[in-house]
């Protein structure tokens, strides 16, 4: 929301952030300088989720012209991604490494924004890294439609570097929470940013025996190994979504869910589904009806909150068109979307037309 200052000199304009605080134009009310926790800035992960909102809007509706009105937009966010890896090529291994400079000494955080480094912090982080891995790859898709074969290029090349570092970071099958940070801690989110390839129809680059098969097989043998009581799971059965943290975020463990199941080959887990009703139906927590923030089972935050929408992952099932699958289950007689085909990165033959 903005408010126009037009009861002073100046024309600019001031926006409405956190808790109503007023910020100037371009800065938000939530984030702040020289912090290393909650409040600092989510600069890298909040331009990783706009490239992968808009490579999903591509895939799902084909509107090309908005896509092409996004032309510069999409190529400026992609060397914003590139340098936030590292300024010299050669350096680059695909993976977030350096903060922004609005962070003024601090460090950026992701959007789980009140959990420890392990899932706190940005840079090197394996969650985020892999969203990355998933923002190169449809980045790389949605370039080549728009015939940008140099971006285009760059972003297969930062996928695929993205990829050889994860794999690589692994031990004994098992992903670190942060690469090379010397944090013992074990996070399932790591598996989450295959959800973005997966709704954009790109279900080769998620083939155990494709191009990125060894991420993925990384990524399967990492989840098998932390869903266990001593490392990811709650005594009831319930997803801790980072070993050193009693914090847990519903529709985070909805989504990591659906990814586990739908993409990754688990079967259900119906006991930590039982745990997770639980928590919502327990007497102090049912007041709420749908509460995001848990503390072992306790509602700490985000009570009647929207992120719960993630639940109507279970709806679709285990399914390879989970819109269309939510769309038939609500009745609706037309899809919500058109089909879409599915590939991995693309070659460099020029775009590909529908």
């Amino acid at each position: 929301m903005t408010l126009d200052n037009s009861h002073g000199t100046s024309d600019r304009k001031v926006f409405l952030g956190y808790t109503g605080a007023e910020r100037n134009e371009g800065r938000s009310g939530y984030e702040q300088a020289s912090l290393r926790g909650c409040f600092s800035f989510m600069s890298c992960e909040e331009l990783v989720n706009w490239v992968l909102c808009a490579s999903l809007y591509y895939s799902q509706t084909s509107d090309l012209a908005w896509l092409t009105g996004k032309r510069e937009t999409l190529i400026a966010c992609l060397n914003s991604l590139v340098q936030r890896d590292h300024p010299e090529p050669e350096k680059r291994n695909g993976v977030m490494g350096l903060d922004s400079s609005r962070c003024e000494g601090g460090a950026e955080i992701t959007t789980y924004d009140s959990l420890d480094a392990s899932l706190g912090q940005a840079r090197n982080n394996t969650y985020l890294a892999v969203k990355t891995w998933a923002a190169h790859l449809l980045l790389n898709r949605v370039l080549h439609r728009l015939d940008e074969q140099p971006a285009a290029e760059l972003a297969a090349t930062q996928a695929q570097r993205a990829s050889r570092t994860l794999v690589a970071s692994a031990k004994d099958g098992i992903l670190p929470a942060v690469i090379g940070g010397g944090i013992h801690a074990r996070i399932i989110p790591a598996i989450e940013g295959l959800i973005y390839p997966y709704l954009a129809g790109a279900h080769d680059a998620l083939s155990p025996n494709g191009e990125f098969g060894a991420l993925i097989l990384t990524l399967q043998s990492h989840l098998k190994a932390v869903l266990s009581p001593e490392i990811c799971k709650f005594p009831d059965g319930g997803w801790r979504l980072s070993s050193s943290s009693r914090n847990s975020w519903l529709s985070k463990i909805y989504l990591c869910q659906f990814v586990s199941e739908s993409i990754l080959g688990f079967p259900k887990d119906t006991c930590a589904d039982a745990a997770h009703a639980e928590w919502l139906t327990r007497g102090e927590n049912a007041f709420y009806a749908w509460s995001d923030q848990m503390l072992e089972g306790r509602a700490v935050g985000s009570r009647y909150y929207p992120r719960g929408v993630t639940s109507i992952l279970w709806l679709a099932g285990n399914c390879r068109e989970p819109i269309e699958a939510i769309a038939d289950h609500l009745g609706l007689r037309t899809p919500i979307f058109p089909a879409q085909g599915s590939s991995t990165l693309r070659a460099t033959k020029g775009p590909t037309r529908r």
